[in-house]
């Protein structure tokens, strides 16, 4: 029984097993199923709805905005996913309109619509960027999307345009998407930036470009064909906008002809340029004066065609062109300022124009040609080419003219040239040393005066024009033909021509003589050049020769006689206020002699020209009258027609001006003068300015055939000596003048007298044994060196004075190219060479800039007597070199009176630096940048402010010549002395 009873209990023991496993199992399957049942509701809960930005719009294009009720609503429900975040929102969408679906396409009335409601309330909506980094108006743009741009720019409660307008992305601001887009409402984006000056000025992130440097190459997209793109600066009612041909200069306007088979093709086209062949119609073959070498070793011009069957490609202003002219106008008028910015290339937007015309595949072909011609110098003749297209090229032309035109000097400079490329603007012959000129001067100023196409102005003084006829008969001792009409100057302005100047902007002719230029010369000389300032100086002149002379012209100067037949004949109908004569006559300058009437009499005729002026062009003309007393003629000067109201030299006006105001330095007399030795023909004591100014003087000037009489330094040979210790006591604040009489002797040739290379050296060695800081020495020995005891003596003198930290100013020789390598005492080592200028920094014509360092005023200064009257016009780089003399003690005596024992400016090299920087990139010291800006500038900065002054306040105006000297001032100095010379 016991075994039994152990099998029994084994099984009842494992059923109990199973069966619990069973439980546990059935518990376990019902926990796995309420968990899985658990994550089934998790995962088939729906989450709430997100609100896209094409849903609100769709529900916006659904809404009348212009109910209120229905706008308000939709605010209520769509307000808080309209907040301003970042990424894609609503605008973003609205704006790329050729990306929405059909159904959800937008009439322009909606856009306009919906947009001057929701800009109210969302405009910072427009300053969002995507992931992209475009704005909603970046992405208008590039889509071309103008419903959007203009409901944007023409919203006149849109706080934030300028914001808008200034983001960036990659292309730049929306004025440069703009550009390179081809917004055809481009007019309306420059309006409405006109008040934004960085939307002008600021560059792109890579290349730096400017709107207006985007707009140089808009027109020379190779692969962007915009025929079907309209601009508001399309023309329809004008049946010929395709093609406007520009005026060749050489010969009459005519349209050109394409040649339809030229293999320049594409680029050509959107270039602007098309070719003229040989033999059709009526029309010369266009071609480029390219210079040879002759035989007589001579430079004559020869008309050379480019190749057989065709010249070179003559710019064409086509559709593109058009367009882009139009552009450029536009961003220049709003803001010219444009003009003189640089890109990361360090190019202006003119620059950068020339460099995409010289880069140009098409323009590279042409100039490929002109080298194969067989010419000896082909790189000369590659650029001349250049040179030609360049002056043609319809935008860099309206670039020119308007800088020419609108801006002074400097300016045109920088905006037009890198440097070391200036090219001329002005001809001024004004205080030519001798009235007779002959071709061969002008021949040899060709060879260092590089003339722009558009000239500022040309001043001619009356001279005699040496014909090679002339000059044989004149060495056989025959006398030129008698005759009543001048023509002199005809040869002048063809000479002006062959050095490629199309255009003068103001022409001042002296020719008040008897005779003076017969009316066909006048007409002769002038024709083509399209004289917009008119002043030739010739009594009584017939306003026909003027009419025939230039069809533009806006200002004219008249000399009259005070014949009233003359005046009635200028006031009549058929005279000035003829509209089909002078259709752009603004102004007239009457310059009308006295002495031939009585003064009531002569006051009667100008009054009844006046009123008949006024009346017969509507108050369109303005007459302004001078009248001229004869002591001092305007006929007879160069003049600006506005010299009697302008200084006659700006810059040393400006210069004199702030050494009077150091003068009333209450420490001005503490600080010793400035040593200054004159070296010349001697200095006349009796002026009363030089009073207390001249410290010693010693004569190195025997009389003739004399060795115990010596010529006295304070009775000079002429007043050379004495203009330029003038001059120097005007410029520099504290003077002390040690003059030294040099010894003259005669010329073998010629009525000129030679200074002695001995005498010159003993007068160094003296002024340095008087311990001089400065020596002005405006005069040239041009003697070789070598073999020559005298010169190796004045060498010596010269080293031993630069040993002695002695600063040498030295005059450049008058004679332009012909200038010999031996001018000296200036090309010897530590001597600084000075060359003549005119007021605004140009070489005067007969001084080669390439050799001297630096340029200074020269032109026309004026000497007065102890009365105060002027009783010369001093011209020549010897007037230079004092003014450079004057203007270092200036600097010296500045440095001195900020620190007495400050000796920067004793060392040449400090000296030289200092000038450069005031000449910043050129040779002239910009004097009036420093005096009347930098120096007042750093003044109002000086200004305590003014608490009850809520608003910024412009800078208080300065008048250097009346204000005192305080604290201020002298800080201010110190601020542009640093500025100078930083290691002042």
């Amino acid at each position: 029984m016991a075994p039994v009873k152990v099998e029994e209990r084994d099984k009842e023991a494992k059923e109990a097993k199973e069966e619990n496993e069973a439980k546990e199992g059935k518990e376990e399957t019902e926990e796995r199923v309420i968990r899985q049942r658990r994550g089934s509701d998790k995962r088939t809960q729906k989450k709430p709805k997100k609100t896209g930005a094409k849903e609100i719009l769709s529900a916006a294009l659904q809404t009348e905005f212009t109910n209120p009720a229905a706008a308000q609503e939709f605010e209520s429900r769509y307000k808080e996913k309209m907040r301003k975040k970042p990424g894609n929102q609503i605008f973003h969408v609205l704006a790329k309109s050729s990306s929405l679906p059909e159904n959800m396409q937008w009439p322009d009335r909606k856009v306009k619509e919906f947009l001057d409601w929701a800009l109210e309330r969302h405009h910072a909506l427009l300053e969002v960027k995507n992931d992209d980094q475009y704005t909603p108006l970046h992405l208008a743009l590039m889509d071309r999307n103008t419903t959007f741009v203009d409901a944007v720019l023409l919203n006149s409660k849109l706080i934030n345009l300028a914001a808008v307008l200034l983001e960036t992305c990659q292309y730049g601001n929306s004025l440069h998407v703009a550009i390179k887009y081809r917004l055809p409402s481009i007019k309306l984006m420059v309006e409405k930036s006109a008040q934004i000056n960085k939307m002008f000025e600021k560059g792109q992130p890579e290349t730096g470009n400017t709107p207006l440097h985007a707009c140089m190459s808009m027109d020379m997209d190779e692969h962007d064909d915009d025929s079907d793109v309209e601009s508001e600066f399309d023309d329809d009612d004008d049946e010929d906008s395709q093609s406007h041909s520009l005026p060749d200069p050489d010969h009459e306007s005519e349209t050109p002809i394409a040649d339809e088979h030229h293999h320049h093709h594409q680029e050509l086209k959107n270039l602007g340029w098309v070719p003229i062949e040989n033999g059709l119609g009526k029309r010369k073959p266009t071609h480029v004066e390219l210079k040879h070498p002759t035989t007589t070793g001579r430079r004559e011009s020869h008309a050379l065609p480019l190749q057989r069957a065709q010249s070179f490609m003559v710019p064409t202003i086509t559709e593109s062109t058009s367009r882009s002219i139009q552009l450029v106008q536009l961003l220049i008028q709003k803001h010219h300022a444009i003009l003189w910015q640089h890109n990361t290339a360090k190019r202006t937007p003119y620059q950068e124009r020339i460099h995409r015309l010289r880069t140009s595949k098409a323009i590279e072909n042409e100039l490929a040609k002109a080298e194969k011609t067989g010419l000896e110098d082909k790189a000369a003749a590659r650029e001349e080419l250049l040179q030609r297209i360049v002056a043609k090229d319809p935008i860099a032309s309206y670039i020119r003219s308007y800088c020419v035109k609108e801006f002074p000097r400097d300016r045109i400079m920088a905006c037009l040239y890198q440097p070391g490329q200036e090219r001329h603007i002005e001809f001024d012959l004004g205080g030519l040393p001798h009235p007779t000129i002959s071709e061969d001067y002008l021949d040899r100023l060709s060879k260092h005066l590089q003339f722009e196409s558009i000239m500022k102005y040309v001043a001619l003084p009356k001279i005699t024009m040496e014909s090679p006829a002339m000059v044989r008969k004149k060495k056989r001792g025959e006398q030129p033909p008698h005759r009543r009409g001048l023509s002199d100057l005809v040869a002048v302005f063809n000479w002006l021509r062959r050095n490629h100047v199309e255009k003068i902007v103001k022409i001042m002719v002296i020719d008040d003589g008897d005779p003076s230029h017969a009316d066909a010369s006048i007409e002769e000389a002038l024709e083509g050049f399209g004289i917009e300032i008119w002043d030739w100086k010739r009594l009584d002149l017939s306003t026909e020769v003027i009419c025939k002379s230039t069809k533009v012209v806006q200002e004219i100067s008249l000399y009259s006689s005070g014949n009233n037949a003359v005046l009635m004949g200028w006031a009549s109908p058929q005279g000035l206020p003829n509209k089909t004569k002078f259709p752009d006559l603004k102004k007239v300058n009457l310059f009308i002699r006295e002495g031939q009437e009585d003064q009531q009499r002569l006051m009667t005729y100008i009054n009844s020209f006046k009123n008949t002026i006024k009346r017969e062009t509507n108050d369109r003309v303005k007459v302004h009258h001078i009248l001229d007393n004869k002591d001092v003629s305007y006929a007879s000067e160069l003049k600006s027609t506005e010299g009697h109201l302008q200084p006659e030299t700006p810059w040393i006006d400006c210069v004199v001006s702030f050494a009077r105001l150091l003068r009333r330095a209450p420490g001005a007399r503490s600080v010793h003068p400035v040593k200054i030795a004159i070296i010349d023909d001697g200095v006349d004591a009796s002026l009363i300015r030089l009073d207390g100014k001249i410290a010693i003087g010693k004569s190195f000037c025997p009389y003739a055939n004399s060795t115990d009489l010596m010529s006295p330094y304070y009775v000079p040979s002429g007043n050379h000596g004495t203009c330029m210790a003038t001059l120097i006591s005007k410029i520099c604040p504290e003077v002390s003048l040690y003059v030294a009489r040099l010894d003259e002797r005669q010329a073998v040739r010629g009525s000129q007298r030679q200074i002695t290379a001995k005498s010159a050296a003993d007068a160094i060695r003296w002024a340095t044994d008087c311990g001089v800081d400065i020596i002005s020495m405006s005069w040239t020995i041009e003697t070789p060196v070598t073999g020559n005891d005298d010169m190796e003596s004045l060498k010596t003198a010269v080293r031993d004075a630069t040993g002695n930290d002695i600063l040498m100013f030295c005059s450049t020789s008058d004679q332009g190219s012909s200038t010999k390598d031996n001018c000296y005492p200036g090309d010897f080592p530590g001597c600084i060479k000075i060359g003549g200028a005119t007021n605004t920094g140009e070489a005067l014509a007969w001084v080669n800039a390439d050799k001297v360092d630096f340029l200074l005023p020269g032109k026309n200064v004026p000497f007065d007597n102890n009365e105060g009257k002027v009783i010369s016009y001093e011209s020549g780089s010897s007037v230079a070199t004092a003014a450079a003399s004057g203007l270092a003690g200036l600097l010296m005596f500045c440095s001195w009176l900020l620190k007495e024992d400050n000796k920067s400016f004793q060392d040449q090299k400090n000296m030289d630096e200092a000038f450069k920087a005031l000449a910043q990139q050129t040779k002239f010291p910009r004097m009036q940048e420093v005096f009347e800006q930098r120096f007042k500038q750093a003044l109002a900065k000086l200004e305590p402010p003014n608490p009850d002054q809520k608003l910024k306040q412009p800078p208080p105006e300065y008048d250097i010549s009346t204000m005192s000297w305080d604290d201020n001032c002298k800080e201010a100095l110190d601020t542009v002395m640093g500025w100078i010379l930083p290691t002042n």
